[in-house]
């Protein structure tokens, strides 16, 4: 089952990806924040029908505010400049670097020990990001192809990313201790909202672009929900490197929205 949600968490992730870079010209601060705001009314539902509610204990909103709410605002907006700076396709399959860097967090903190089959694979999905400079038909070196990838300031981006998230990540499987992961998507969710309210709306005006671009936005607002739901509930259901591996299947979809949508 966590390998189905983890498939279809990567098509919710590739298609947020689209819509952000078909956002470009907004502010950062104010898409990750519209993007939650949306999200909250989806996951509270989710919540109602697949959880119970309850008030976790005292550890479970130091982990969350401490620590996961700062640091994932970091690599949203991280993540928001990248996609909407560079190539979709060449810098967005980075993130698969995140599934590597899980390796050695997981184990410091969850015990986590991936099978050594499980990190070759994992080693073979970081390596196919290295072909992303390729182009057919031409006589390229490896060495080009790299140079291509990493000459993007969006590809740099990513991989800051990508190891920034393996801490949010990690610390959320935790709090699975204190509260279930929809409820635990939810907290997370609504601290978020509250922490970037004043950063979303310091700019007058912002809001003015809504009815403009209410199509994009809402199905931004309401894919991010689900794919919240659905991140949570699969690292609960698998060692957090794997359901990061799989839910990296985003990259394939990342390369066929890429051409389809921005050529």
């Amino acid at each position: 089952m966590g390998y189905i949600i983890a498939i279809l968490n990567a098509f919710t992730v590739a298609s947020q990806d689209v819509l952000v870079k078909k956002l470009r010209g907004e502010s950062r601060f104010f898409l990750i924040w519209l993007r939650m705001v949306m999200a909250v009314p989806v996951l509270a539902l989710l919540v109602t029908i697949f959880s119970t509610w309850e008030v976790p204990q005292s550890t479970f909103w130091w982990l969350i505010l401490g620590i996961n709410v700062p640091i994932e605002i970091l690599q949203f907006y991280m993540g928001y400049t990248a996609i909407q700076t560079s190539p979709l396709s060449l810098v967005a399959p980075l993130s698969s670097f995140t599934s590597l860097f899980l390796i050695p967090v997981s184990y410091l903190v969850l015990g986590e020990t991936p099978t050594l089959f499980a990190f070759i694979g994992v080693c073979l999905i970081v390596i196919g990001t290295f072909f992303l400079g390729w182009e057919l038909g031409k006589n390229m070196k490896i060495g080009d192809g790299l140079k291509k990838v990493f000459s993007e300031r969006g590809s740099w981006l990513v991989l800051a990313t990508a190891l920034l998230v393996t801490i949010p990540i990690t610390t959320a499987k935790y709090t699975f201790r204190f509260a279930s992961p929809l409820l635990t998507a939810f907290y997370i969710t609504v601290g978020l909202v509250i922490a970037l309210t004043p950063l979303a709306l310091r700019k007058k005006g912002v809001m003015a672009d809504i009815p403009k671009r209410k199509s994009l936005m809402g199905v931004l607002s309401v894919i991010s929900g689900f794919s919240l739901g659905l991140h949570y509930t699969g690292i609960s259901l698998l060692p957090i490197a794997y359901y990061i591996s799989v839910k990296r299947l985003s990259m394939i979809f990342n390369v066929i929205f890429g051409h389809t949508f921005f050529q």
